[in-house]
C-alpha cells in the first residue's frame, strides 16, 4: 500500500511539472575521419590576403533547460535549471604567427563542466590530426577557475583548423546569465556565421536595436515537444571589423545581438524586469545613493571643512570633485562601504564614490543630479530597451549659472574634460527619493577644443657625420593626457621605459633612447609633459656634394599617432569625436658649411575635416618650423578618406619626407648673404 502511495505521489509530482528539455548536443566527429569538403585555398588567400585567416564557419548555440513548477515548490533550482553553450568554428590560417588563431583556449569557472571537445587540424598536404580533452593543458587558479589550452603543432600557412566544444553550467553553482551581448562580426572575415538561442517557452525576451530602425533579423520557431522557443540568426560572407584610425567604436558599425530575459520562472525562482526607466532607476537608487550611515554627520562635516573658503557654487563643485579624485581610491565593484567609511578608509567602489559626491554636493548647496551615462562603446541607445547595461558609467550632473557640468569624481581628469566616448551621449538621472514620475534624460556636453591640445617641441642637431641627437617634449592635454596617464598607471620602471620608446616620434633609423622625464604624472589638472632624449643613426646620407636627411615622419602631421591610413582598403566610416589642435615646434641645427636646397614654402590649407598651417624660417645652420593641425569633430562616409589624408596623412602639404643639404666649399660665398 505504501509503495502504491509513493508511486502515485511521484506521478502527481511529475504530472504537475512544466519541463523544458534539452534539444541540442555537440556531435564529435570520429577521430581519423578524413572527409573534407573541397576548399580552394589559393582563391581564399587571394580574396582575404590582407587578413591572418578566414572563418569558414562560426556557430554558437545557447540553451536553457529546466522546470517551471511542480508540487514540491520551495526547493530552489538545484538540479532543475541547467544551461549549455556549444561553439563550433572552422577557419583557414594564413598567418602562422597569429597566436590567437594557432592556439585553442577556454576559461571556465570552478563548477563549470567541459562536456565535450574536439580539435582538428588539416594540413595543406591533406594530413589530418585530431585531438581531444586529454591533449589539453589545464591550469587552475586559487579561485578554482580553469584554463584549458592547446597549441596546434606544426602550424603553417594554409592549415584548416576545426574546433568544437560544449560547456554545462548549473544554476546551483553559476547563476545563469539573463542578458546576452554576442558579436556577429569579427577581426577576420567569416563565410558563414550562425547563432541559436533556445529557452523555455514560458520565458519572455526583448532584443535591443542596433540602429534607429534596425534590429538583428532573427527567426523564431517553437518546439512543442521540448517546450522550447528557439531564435536563430544566420549570415554569409560577413566582412571583418577591424579598428581603424578615426573610426567609430565596434558597436557603432558592427552587427551584434544584444537581448535580455524580461520574465521567467524556474521552480521557486521568479524574475520580472522593470518595464519603465523610472522603475529601473528606483530599483538602482538603494545601491547607488543614500549610504550616509544612520545619524552620521561625517559627510556633512567633511564637506563643510573642504569648502569653507569657497563662496561660489562653481568653486565648491570643483573643490569637492577634486578632493574625491585626489584622495579616494577606487576599489572592488562589490565593495559595500558606506559614505562615512569611504571617507575614513580613503577607498570605495566606483558607484559609491559617485553617490558620496552627490551627497557632498547636495550638502554644499548644489542642485546635483546622480547620472548614469551611455557610452558610444555601447552602440545605439535604444530608449525602449530598459536595461542598466545601456547606462554603465556613473557621473554627476549640475547646472550652475547656466552652464551644464558632467563630472566623474572617480576619474583623475580636470573639471570640464569628458572622455570622447561619453561626449554628446545621453544620460539618465537617479533621484534620492522614490518617485513615480518619468526620469530625466540629459545630454552630456561636448568638450571644447582647449581641452584637447597637444604641443610637441623638437630640438635636433645633425653633426658632420650624420648622427642626429634629439630632445623631444610632448605636452598633452585632454584625451591624449588621459590615455597616457592610464597607460602609466601601475607600470614598473622597465615597462615605463618601453612606453617611452613607443611614444618616440621616430621609428625609422637606429633609435637609442638615452633619457626621459615625465612631469605632472599625478597632477591631472595640469598638462602632462614628457621629455625624451635620444639619438638616431642611418637617417642621414653624407655624400661629397650633398647630404640627404630622411625626416622619418618628423614633418608628417600624423606623428602624434602611429598608424597608417589607407585610401583603398578603408572599411569603416570616418568618426572624429572631438576637436583637436596639434602643434609642432621644430628646430633643426646643422653644420654651417651646409645649405638647404630643398624648396620650402609656407602652407595654408583647409577642408571639411579641419585645417593645416606650416611656416619655415631658414638661417645659417638653423631651420625653424612651425606646424599646426586642427581636426574638427565630424562624421563622414569612408569615401571621404582622401580628404582626411589631406589633413592628417603622410602625403599632406605639411609632410616633407627628406631634406637635401648642399655642401659648400670652404670659403665659398653664400648667395643668401
Amino acid at each position: 500500500m505504501r509503495k502504491m502511495f509513493m508511486v502515485g505521489l511521484l506521478v502527481l509530482i511529475f504530472a504537475g511539472c512544466t519541463t523544458s528539455k534539452r534539444s541540442v548536443f555537440l556531435t564529435v566527429p570520429p577521430a581519423g575521419s578524413a572527409e573534407q569538403e573541397q576548399i580552394d585555398l589559393a582563391a581564399l588567400e587571394e580574396k582575404y590576403q590582407k587578413y591572418d585567416g578566414v572563418y569558414l564557419l562560426l556557430e554558437n548555440t545557447y540553451e536553457h533547460v529546466g522546470n517551471k513548477e511542480n508540487l514540491l515548490q520551495g526547493y530552489g533550482v538545484a538540479g532543475s535549471w541547467n544551461y549549455y553553450h556549444i561553439r563550433k568554428e572552422k577557419y583557414v590560417l594564413f598567418n602562422p604567427d597569429n597566436q590567437r588563431l594557432s592556439t585553442f583556449r577556454i576559461r571556465l569557472g570552478k563548477y563549470d563542466v567541459l562536456e565535450n571537445i574536439y580539435l582538428r587540424i588539416t594540413y595543406p598536404d591533406g594530413q589530418v590530426k585530431q585531438y581531444g580533452r586529454a591533449d589539453l593543458t589545464l591550469k587552475t587558479d586559487s579561485y578554482g577557475s580553469k584554463d584549458f589550452t592547446f597549441i596546434y603543432p606544426n602550424v603553417r600557412k594554409g592549415v584548416i583548423i576545426e574546433e568544437g566544444f560544449s560547456v554545462t553550467y548549473t544554476a546551483l553553482n553559476h547563476f545563469p546569465p539573463l542578458e546576452y551581448d554576442i558579436p556577429l562580426q569579427f577581426p577576420i572575415p567569416c563565410e558563414k556565421v550562425s547563432l541559436s538561442f533556445a529557452y523555455p517557452d514560458w520565458w519572455k525576451i526583448k532584443a535591443k536595436k542596433i540602429a534607429e530602425k534596425d534590429t538583428i533579423p532573427y527567426r523564431v520557431r517553437r518546439e512543442k515537444e521540448n517546450r522550447k522557443i528557439i531564435i536563430t540568426y544566420e549570415a554569409e560572407y560577413v566582412p571583418a571589423i577591424q579598428r581603424e584610425p578615426y573610426s567609430p567604436f565596434f558597436k557603432e558599425v558592427a552587427d551584434y545581438f544584444e537581448f535580455m530575459i524580461t520574465q521567467l520562472q524556474m521552480l521557486s525562482f521568479k524574475f520580472k524586469r522593470a518595464r519603465t526607466w523610472a522603475d529601473l532607476m528606483d530599483g538602482l537608487r538603494k545601491e547607488h545613493m543614500n549610504k550616509d550611515g544612520f545619524l552620521s554627520t561625517h559627510v556633512k562635516k567633511t564637506t563643510e571643512e573642504i569648502i569653507e573658503s569657497k563662496t561660489t557654487l562653481a568653486d565648491r563643485l570643483d573643490t569637492i570633485i577634486t578632493y574625491l579624485q585626489e584622495n579616494i581610491e577606487v576599489s572592488d565593484p562589490w565593495d559595500r562601504r558606506n559614505f562615512k567609511a569611504i571617507l575614513k578608509d580613503k577607498k570605495g567602489s566606483l558607484i559609491r564614490i559617485n553617490g558620496l559626491a552627490h551627497s557632498m554636493l547636495t550638502k554644499a548647496g548644489i542642485d546635483a543630479q546622480y547620472l548614469l551615462v551611455h557610452s558610444a562603446k555601447n552602440g545605439y541607445f535604444d530608449k525602449d530597451y530598459v536595461n542598466s547595461s545601456q547606462f554603465d558609467v556613473p557621473a554627476i550632473g549640475a547646472i550652475i549659472d547656466g552652464e551644464r557640468y558632467v563630472v566623474f569624481p572617480y576619474l583623475k581628469i580636470p573639471l570640464g574634460f569628458i572622455p570622447e566616448y561619453l561626449q554628446g551621449q545621453p544620460a539618465v538621472g537617479i533621484t534620492d527619493k522614490k518617485t513615480s514620475k518619468a526620469v530625466e534624460f540629459w545630454e552630456v556636453p561636448k568638450v571644447s577644443r582647449r581641452h584637447n591640445t597637444v604641443d610637441e617641441y623638437y630640438d635636433l642637431t645633425i653633426d658632420e657625420d650624420g648622427l642626429i641627437t634629439v630632445k623631444e617634449e610632448k605636452v598633452l592635454r585632454g584625451s591624449d593626457a588621459f590615455s597616457v596617464r592610464e597607460k602609466l598607471a601601475d607600470l614598473n620602471d622597465e615597462e615605463i621605459e618601453d612606453l617611452m620608446e613607443e611614444l618616440l616620434t621616430y621609428t625609422d633609423g637606429e633609435v637609442k633612447l638615452s633619457a626621459y622625464e615625465v612631469v605632472n604624472r599625478e597632477a591631472f589638472k595640469k598638462p602632462l609633459s614628457i621629455t625624451l632624449e635620444y639619438s638616431i643613426d642611418n637617417l642621414v646620407s653624407v655624400l661629397p656634394d650633398e647630404v640627404i636627411f630622411q625626416t622619418g615622419g618628423l614633418f608628417s602631421p600624423i606623428s602624434g599617432v602611429k598608424f597608417k591610413l589607407d585610401t583603398e582598403e578603408r572599411q569603416n566610416p570616418i568618426k572624429i569625436y572631438y576637436d583637436e589642435l596639434f602643434n609642432k615646434h621644430i628646430i633643426i641645427r646643422f653644420p654651417a658649411g651646409r645649405q638647404i636646397s630643398t624648396p620650402l614654402s609656407d602652407v595654408q590649407f583647409e577642408n571639411i575635416f579641419g585645417s593645416i598651417r606650416g611656416t619655415y624660417q631658414v638661417e645659417s645652420g638653423l631651420l625653424k618650423v612651425e606646424q599646426e593641425r586642427l581636426l574638427k569633430r565630424s562624421s563622414e562616409p569612408k569615401e571621404k578618406i582622401g580628404e582626411l589624408l589631406e589633413i592628417t596623412g603622410a602625403h599632406s602639404q605639411l609632410a616633407i619626407p627628406s631634406f637635401v643639404f648642399q655642401v659648400k666649399e670652404i670659403g665659398a660665398v653664400d648667395e643668401q648673404d
